[in-house]
């Protein structure tokens, strides 16, 4: 699946994590969630049946909010119920399966990736290409 070319890469930066957050809560908890960014960049793969996001974090503190925000988000956006996300038993990743397989994990190196697919094997392809 990863041979393909990624139909986008950019970056959405710290302004734009604000701009995507207030559409979804208020300016500032959408402020705090963006606040300690140190960089970003996403791709989106065949027709966006898969979408990688890894950012990097000031600090872990930073990196949670985020992850917070991100899940709430993604809960309000595919209409995922509130207890359809499940924490990881060491509380370092989040994810669901339906009605898309979202997944978020926050690497020791204080990165947070964010992968949104259609499917397992998209999810399994991003896994062993960003998270081994």
């Amino acid at each position: 699946l990863l041979d393909q070319k990624p139909i986008g890469n950019n970056v959405l930066g710290e302004l734009g994590m604000r701009i995507l957050f207030t559409g979804w809560q208020d300016e500032q908890s959408a402020e705090k969630a963006a606040a300690g960014w140190r960089g970003d960049r996403y791709l989106v793969y065949a027709k966006g049946d898969a979408l990688v996001w890894k950012s990097i974090w000031a600090s872990r503190n930073d990196a949670e909010e985020f992850m917070d925000e991100v899940r709430r988000y993604a809960e309000k956006s595919f209409k995922i119920p509130a207890n359809g996300f499940t924490r990881s038993a060491d509380g370092e990743s989040w994810e669901t399966k339906s009605p898309r397989f979202i997944k978020l994990v926050r690497l020791p190196s204080g990165e947070v990736v964010f992968m949104n697919t259609a499917t397992q094997e998209w999810t399994q392809a991003l896994e062993n290409k960003f998270l081994r």
